[in-house]
């Protein structure tokens, strides 16, 4: 939150997509540094937090040998979570979906990546962790525990549970190519930005009332 205040932005109304550009301030990145440093005492080890989508550069440079997993979800599916969890309205809720996958792409262009699909691994966790271990000991990852079958129930099934669903507008080309970007099966355009139209949805709410 601390980073994301400097350019005066909250979790659901980031005003950027590039907060790399902002100064950081001393006591911030020192924070960072005793975060990884705690953490790399116990390698190896994975952190998660939506918000890392739009703060990612700050944390990637701070670690010695980043791994980033990319996990994505389907937009409509985001959409709805939001608008059940938070009551966002549809259409700003696909825009914030956007905004944040336009931050990671960018955040994760350079950087060694696996990429996992929610919906895949909602539906076959035990074939997509083995996979997702294979791959992270490609990478040199080591020390991981394969949880079983009934541990994975556990985790996931109540991530099973979906949403209901509203009425959501269509994916643009833009949001399908960047869709397409998040799970791997198209190469990652570093040039890529948020669409106008969604720029200017979010841009109406930033500076008017809170949503939810």
């Amino acid at each position: 939150e601390q980073i994301l205040a400097l350019s005066d932005s909250r979790w659901y109304r980031p005003a950027s997509t590039n907060l790399s550009a902002l100064p950081l301030p001393a006591s911030v990145n020192t924070a960072i540094q005793r975060v990884i440093l705690g953490l790399d005492a116990h390698r190896p080890w994975v952190i998660k937090d939506p918000r890392m989508c739009l703060t990612a550069p700050f944390w990637l440079a701070a670690m010695e040998y980043p791994l980033v997993l990319i996990c994505s979800r389907d937009a409509h599916a985001v959409a709805a979570s939001l608008h059940a969890r938070d009551n966002m309205p549809p259409e700003y809720a696909i825009a914030l979906w956007e905004h944040y996958a336009v931050s990671l792409l960018k955040a994760s262009y350079a950087q060694a990546k696996i990429h996992l699909r929610y919906e895949e691994l909602i539906e076959q966790p035990t074939a997509v962790i083995e996979q997702i271990g294979a791959q992270l000991q490609a990478f040199g990852v080591d020390r991981l525990h394969t949880p079983s079958a009934a541990e994975l129930h556990a985790y996931l099934q109540p991530a099973a549970v979906k949403p209901r669903k509203h009425a959501f507008p269509a994916l643009t080309q833009e949001q399908l190519i960047i869709q397409s970007m998040l799970q791997g099966d198209t190469p990652i355009d570093i040039n890529v930005e948020v669409s106008p139209a969604s720029r200017e949805l979010m841009a109406r709410v930033i500076q008017g009332p809170p949503i939810g």
